[in-house]
């Protein structure tokens, strides 16, 4: 994903010049920047997000298995399923995400910030 993340940002060198005035305006010039700063950096934080909703690693959740008979949006799915979540098509879904093949840090910070990447929504 950091590898992803690079790409983009030598494909995208608008976006790199946004990080990097981020940086030095809320770092200052040539300042490191360490994990306690990460909160300061909200585009960065932008950018990181949607190089992981974009580019992820694993496109397919971890297989799991309900204990018991469950409906779903009408569905039936009896006991001892196994559950296989597709997590590219959650962040890749037209009805989710605005132009989903786009990379556009942009919509964490406008319309769809809303949408909470830590899974807590």
């Amino acid at each position: 994903s950091i590898e992803w993340g690079i790409a983009e940002l030598v494909n995208h060198p608008e976006i790199q010049k946004k990080v990097r005035e981020e940086l030095d305006t809320v770092l200052g010039p040539g300042v490191q920047i360490t994990e306690p700063d990460t909160h300061k950096l909200p585009y960065l934080q932008a950018v990181i997000k949607e190089t992981l909703r974009l580019r992820m690693a694993i496109p397919l959740l971890v297989p799991h298995m309900n204990l018991h008979d469950a409906k779903l949006n009408g569905y039936d799915i009896p006991a001892e399923s196994k559950i296989l979540v597709n997590a590219w098509w959650l962040a890749n879904n037209p009805a989710q995400w605005k132009k989903p093949e786009e990379f556009r840090p942009e919509r964490f910070l406008e319309e769809e910030a809303k949408v909470e990447a830590n899974g807590n929504d």
